[in-house]
């Protein structure tokens, strides 16, 4: 891979730069031509985003997603496992981080079944709705990808097997200081074309952003559109569309902290109205939002710290997850070092109500490996609910460098009272950028 001001070269495992929803491996050989822009600072081990490299600006994304109501849903940067946001997926069965700035290039989200914190998540890459920012007048944008898509699923062979080829053609042009248009070719299975328009009026609060897709043999069209208006400093309203639903925002800021909110969905023909707190001091902060919709279903979550005592408590009308911790390695000591916490998770779904009370300890290293990873994280401790009672532990390392190492055991879950225990043994060594590196994980679509 090769990235420079006026051109990349990609080869290898990449995103496709046009929206696909069939989570294949996509191998490849991609170029982007720029004349007249700079695109954003690569952060991080260098990934490659093809729609961050054809913007002049930082985007800010809306990375979506499906789950299974209940699921807790937490947003990572890079390869740490620092949660930036959290969400308990709720009857829709869908979730969603909006406004999320670029700066990295790289997010995960990791999947808690059942709001367990406890438990082991499924991790995935984060699947991006990419609202691209304006180029300046008279700049433009050419890229080029061909390749073809890896199906590990359908072959017992390490390597996979290759589909048939696939790629596209895609030229974006900045037509003036106002208007952006973009027009390309597709084939995906099939010949698709594909049309952009972004358009933000000058002296004017409005952002107007279209990106569809023509329908192919067998798929509608993809439109992922969205639309911003801003009449004044406090108050925001947000319209978006795209495979999974429409929807709409309004963020009403009364005063320095507090905000009232409204937002809607057609999916679940929903329509939520509520209220976000936000107070910091050097001991003490609080985080806090909930909504009410039209079926009086209550959603809320709580993110607070007192001193050494943090709590995070958040629930639906399928489940609520709630932790209570107290740090004992000093305030300096933010998530590190040695901790107590005490657990309660409930979930009603399927005409059956399970409950989980933990309590345990937990202890995460001071040091970290180059990618933000505690070199040591431990948990041990005791669980009593629904199911049943039993004990837990889990253990986690990055020392070697290049391999992580994790090992979990729990006799009793929200779910189940089936004992099990899990081994993983995990090589992550970034070859890109013409060096190797174990123990690197910062980059998009890391293989093991």
């Amino acid at each position: 891979m090769s990235q420079s001001e006026s051109a990349d070269y990609v080869l290898g495992s990449q995103p496709t730069f046009w929206r696909s929803s069939d989570g294949q491996d996509y191998w490849g050989v991609t170029t982007i031509q720029r004349w007249g822009f700079t695109p954003p600072i690569s952060f991080g081990g260098g990934g490659f985003v093809p729609s961050q490299r054809l913007q002049a600006n930082l985007a800010r994304r809306t990375i979506s997603g499906e789950a299974e109501p209940g699921t807790l849903v937490q947003l990572t940067e890079g390869f740490s496992d620092f949660a930036i946001a959290e969400i308990l997926v709720d009857s829709s069965g869908v979730y969603r981080f909006d406004n999320i700035p670029v700066q990295r290039g790289s997010y995960r989200v990791f999947l808690y079944p059942n709001g367990q914190l406890t438990g082991e998540p499924e991790i995935q890459n984060a699947t991006f709705s990419t609202i691209p920012g304006q180029l300046p007048v008279g700049a433009s944008a050419l890229i080029v990808s061909g390749g073809s898509r890896r199906e590990l699923a359908r072959t017992s062979n390490f390597s996979g097997e290759f589909a048939e080829l696939q790629g596209g053609i895609a030229y974006r042009r900045g037509v003036t200081e106002e208007l952006t248009l973009g027009m390309g070719l597709i084939y995906d299975e099939n010949g698709r074309g594909l049309g952009e328009f972004f358009y933000q009026p000058s002296n004017f609060p409005l952002e107007v952003s279209v990106s569809a897709l023509t329908p192919g043999s067998d798929r509608d069209w993809d439109i992922d559109a969205a639309l911003n208006f801003y009449p004044t400093s406090n108050l925001r309203f947000n319209l978006n569309s795209d495979r999974l639903s429409q929807r709409f925002t309004i963020d009403w800021q009364l005063f320095n902290g507090f905000a009232l909110t409204s937002r809607g969905n057609n999916r679940d023909r929903s329509l939520e109205t509520g209220f976000r707190f936000f107070k910091s001091s050097r001991d003490f902060s609080i985080f806090a939002n909930a909504t009410i919709d039209l079926n009086r279903n209550l959603r809320w979550s709580l993110n607070s710290r007192w001193g050494n005592l943090r709590l995070l408590y958040q629930g639906n009308e399928i489940a609520t997850t709630s932790e209570l911790s107290y740090g004992l390695s000093g305030r300096n000591s933010l998530l590190a070092g040695h901790s107590l916490f005490l657990g309660y998770d409930t979930r009603n779904l399927d005409n059956l109500n399970s409950n989980l009370l933990s309590l345990g300890w937990r202890y995460r290293s001071f040091s970290r490996a180059a990618d933000g990873e505690y070199f040591w994280t431990f948990n041990l401790g005791y669980a009593l609910g629904f199911q049943g009672s039993g004990m837990f532990a889990s253990v986690s390392t990055t020392v070697v460098p290049g391999i992580d190492l994790r090992l979990r055991y729990q006799q009793v879950s929200l779910t189940t009272n089936s004992p099990t225990f899990r081994i993983e043994l995990v090589p992550s060594v970034n070859l890109q950028s013409g060096r190797i590196n174990p123990g690197d994980r910062r980059f998009d679509d890391f293989r093991n």
